[in-house]
């Protein structure tokens, strides 16, 4: 009954298009789980790899589930995974993503998954690492390891969102080090991001983990296609 209450004086919204959900949805509407812009991994060539990240950055494969564009419903659920507080989202969006990879066994042979780190200052102040409960949940499913240990953000930078590619791969590689690299020895990791833009970040955390010899693929809830490329 009082659960009942609730949701009738604060009923539950879609993440995405903040609609009414209705008791059988959850947390994305039926309408946007069909709407959205998936991104297919078949499409991911080869030559948007290297554009994305360099051909020096070795990157294997590269998957996103969405295509992000400004002042959409794919940033509308970004912005309430990262800054809302709507941390569980994670989850859904990694089973979803998960779903689709695993109809063509893309990353059938991923041992370890680790995510792009946040300051332990960040971390305080949001409570979460917005990317965790998504890589976690990709590691279940493709029955790998998480690891969140080995890359650790030691410096807290400035946003990155107004520095362009350069910048961005300057600050991410001044405010990282790292911890036990001989556990990735000849391991195929997922590292995992919210969202790739200029792909300067995966590029910095890349070149840290390629000091051992291991193979290094990467997933992203959402890809920029369109911005800084």
């Amino acid at each position: 009954m009082i659960i009942n209450f609730l949701d009738f004086v604060l009923p539950k919204t879609c993440a995405a298009c903040t609609k009414i959900l209705f008791k059988n949805e959850n947390q994305i509407c039926t309408l946007c789980r069909n709407d959205l812009p998936l991104m297919n991994s078949a499409l991911i060539t080869s030559k948007l790899i290297t554009k994305l990240f360099e051909e020096n950055a070795e990157i294997e494969k590269f998957t996103s589930l969405l295509n992000f564009e400004k002042e959409t419903e794919v940033q509308e659920l970004l912005h309430n995974l990262k800054y809302r507080g709507h941390q569980k989202l994670g989850i859904l969006l990694g089973d979803w993503h998960a779903s689709l990879l695993k109809k063509d066994s893309y990353f059938e042979d991923i041992d370890v998954v680790i995510p792009v780190p946040i300051h332990k200052n960040r971390f305080r102040k949001r409570g979460y690492n917005q990317v965790a409960l998504y890589a976690t949940t990709l590691a279940t499913h493709f029955r790998a390891d998480y690891n969140d240990r080995i890359l650790v953000k030691s410096r807290y930078k400035k946003s990155q969102v107004f520095l362009n590619r350069k910048e961005r791969f300057n600050n991410i590689v001044n405010s990282i080090k790292v911890n036990n690299l001989d556990e990735l020895e000849n391991k195929h990791v997922l590292l995992v991001d919210d969202i790739v833009t200029t792909g300067a970040t995966i590029k910095a955390c890349s070149r840290f983990l390629k000091q051992t010899n291991c193979k290094i693929s990467v997933a992203s809830i959402a890809l920029a296609y369109g911005e800084g490329l």
